[in-house]
């Protein structure tokens, strides 16, 4: 039986294709998911050439990038390692592999350790977003495995601390105390505080809508005492009042238009009062001015005539 023939650079996939690296459009984050795919390629079809490398490499790039590479010296005079270096420097990559430091993760544990846990969806959502920080720290060797523990139980809202420490030392009841809690063990303790199937979910969640049925009752009450309160035009706030008014006005019956005789009559009325209303400042001003004066004063005498 015949063997199959070697595989050669003449088998590397087309440009986006099923089995063909994802192309490159020169964004930093997928260079190195690129660059693995494009190696694992090369051995799987015995590329083993610098030039083939890199004409390789310029195929499954897209036309801005493909420009670029075919202006570096390492691409004119091959060298797939050195071009390989130039890319991460040109797209700098160096922001990828710094993308979050010790100050991130401090900022995590400050924010974090204030939002409490409500259900297991939360608990894990909590672990993801610490892991993505502290397990990339810890992963690059900026922190240790005791600050990275201790760091998620700093991100713990310290309400829960006594609860999850209560559960760890009931199994564990050696643990050295002078050493903090593992991630595993204080997850484990908040998934058992939180588990789907806790034999009373059903109860808490009747307390909870007991809880919440009280809560309307004394808002009714309070409400219907409000409402009792206002009703007698006690201790209402001005602005009450005034829109009180302002609807009281609106649901008002419109004015009855009036014409001829009786129109002049009307008109009249309001004529005298205004004459006397007039009449009645007057005399409230002069009496102002008596009261500011002596006897002795000679105004005094005028002023008086005046009111009287």
């Amino acid at each position: 039986m015949a063997q199959a023939a070697a595989r050669t650079v003449n088998d590397m996939p087309p440009r986006g294709s099923k089995h063909a690296p994802k192309t490159f459009k020169g964004q930093a984050i997928y260079l190195q998911e690129f660059l693995n795919d494009l190696e694992a390629l090369f051995q799987y079809n015995n590329v083993g050439t610098d030039d083939d490398k890199v004409k390789m490499l310029a195929r499954y790039c897209n036309h801005s990038v493909k420009e670029l590479l075919e202006t570096l010296n390492d691409y004119i005079a091959p060298n797939f390692d050195q071009l390989k270096a130039e890319l991460k420097k040109i797209y700098d990559y160096q922001k990828v592999e710094l993308r979050y430091n010790k100050k991130n993760l401090k900022e995590f544990c400050k924010t974090s350790c204030h939002e409490p846990f409500r259900t297991l969806g939360t608990v894990r959502s909590h672990y993801r977003n610490f892991q993505k920080i502290a397990g990339w720290l810890k992963k690059n060797q900026q922190i240790t495995e005791a600050r990275y523990n201790k760091a998620f139980w700093e991100s713990i809202l310290r309400d829960f601390r006594p609860k999850v420490e209560g559960l760890i030392l009931r199994r564990i009841p050696t643990h050295d105390l002078s050493t903090s809690f593992s991630v595993s063990q204080i997850t484990t303790a908040l998934e058992n505080l939180f588990r789907r199937d806790r034999f009373d979910n059903d109860i808490s969640d009747s307390d909870s809508e007991s809880d919440s049925d009280q809560s309307s009752a004394t808002d009714s009450k309070e409400e219907e005492a409000e409402y009792s309160r206002f009703s007698k035009g006690k201790g209402i706030p001005k602005k009450s009042k005034t829109l009180i008014k302002a609807k009281s006005k609106k649901r008002s019956k419109p004015s009855r238009v009036i014409k001829g005789a009786e129109a002049k009559k009307a008109l009249d009325k309001l004529e005298a009062e205004a004459s006397i209303a007039e009449n009645q400042d007057e005399i409230e001003i002069l009496i102002k001015r008596l009261q500011n004066m002596s006897f002795d004063d000679p105004k005094y005498v005028l002023q008086g005539i005046q009111a009287g």
